[in-house]
């Protein structure tokens, strides 16, 4: 039971750092320091590709 925990804890650890949108754009979780505060860090994500995220008008 416990390496069926220790299994779990890995894998959720795993999936925090990199992942997949549901428009299947993957990313990773990246921190950096907050502005309000320079102690503390706050996680972003970051795209691969950020085409599809950014919208773009042509006058």
């Amino acid at each position: 039971m416990l390496q069926e925990f220790i299994y779990i804890q890995k894998e959720r650890k795993r999936a925090m750092k990199t992942g997949t949108d549901e428009d299947g754009e993957d990313y990773e979780w990246v921190e950096l320091p907050s502005f309000d505060d320079p102690t503390k860090t706050i996680r972003y994500k970051k795209y691969y590709d950020i085409a599809g995220k950014v919208n773009t008008k042509e006058n």
